[in-house]
């Protein structure tokens, strides 16, 4: 009853009330099997429910100090790789909103672990990395104009929409925390996985990261431009104008020119 109405109370977004019944209901199961370990163990579902409900109360109160603690309970005992990712992000957006982009950029490339891709951080590998990747766009695209995604099939696979929202939630952290190879590397990756893949929400902002950084490594500014172009035509499609990738996209082609 206490989950039930701390979640009732967060949808209408009374949170302190959510967070008081989610700790209320956490000592009563606390009392009821004499330890908390034992209610892990006797009714996960209701102290799992009672945990993330209270995270997400604690969140959205902006109590970052008992997030922390939260968080590394659900990590601990998340049921599944889905739940584990959700707690990841979660905790990437509550470092964003502390001003700690490196822990956030840490918790999203757990997150991508969990989907079996990883994300370098040492900047040689990521340099190394980006040297390959444009090499493989160019391989992949195997003589194609970038030009053919705009009439590519949509992508409908929710594991890769998933593996290029995290790519997405990495490149956005490292453009606002000034981690320029980090977002033109999770630029190129959005590439490949458009061209091997299909268009997406994520299609715009990933032409533009690899027209800017086609024209900084080859120097051929006409046909970064004309890549770039390329992604400006997706801000206009009408199928992603409500998309916050969409709209991240506008705001990061005001600052391409510093990159």
């Amino acid at each position: 009853l206490n989950c039930r109405a701390a979640k009732k109370s967060q949808l209408t977004m009374a949170l302190e009330t959510s967070i008081k019944y989610c700790k209320y209901g956490i000592k009563l199961l606390e009392r009821d099997d004499q330890d908390l370990n034992e209610s892990w163990k006797n009714q996960f579902t209701l102290t799992y429910d009672l945990h993330k409900t209270l995270l997400e109360a604690s969140f959205s109160s902006a109590d970052y100090e008992a997030t922390e603690d939260l968080f590394k309970v659900l990590e601990e005992h998340a049921p599944n790789d889905f739940e584990r990712i959700q707690v990841h992000l979660l905790r990437a957006r509550s470092s964003e909103l502390q001003n700690n982009y490196t822990t956030a950029i840490a918790s999203t490339s757990k997150a991508l672990r969990l989907l079996q891709v990883e994300v370098p951080i040492n900047q040689d590998e990521i340099e190394a990395q980006i040297d390959m990747l444009l090499e493989g766009i160019t391989q992949a695209l195997n003589g194609r104009s970038i030009n053919f995604l705009m009439e590519a099939p949509e992508i409908s696979d929710m594991k890769i929409l998933s593996v290029m929202g995290l790519l997405h939630e990495i490149a956005v952290t490292s453009h606002f925390s000034g981690y320029n190879n980090l977002f033109r590397l999770t630029g190129l990756m959005l590439v490949k996985y458009s061209i091997l893949n299909g268009r997406s929400q994520f299609t715009a902002l990933s032409l533009l990261c690899y027209g800017t950084c086609l024209g900084c490594k080859t120097l051929n500014y006409q046909e970064a431009s004309q890549i770039c172009g390329i992604g400006l035509q997706f801000i206009t499609d009408a199928k992603y104008t409500r998309s916050s990738a969409l709209s991240y996209a506008c705001y990061a082609t005001l600052g391409f020119l510093n990159i």
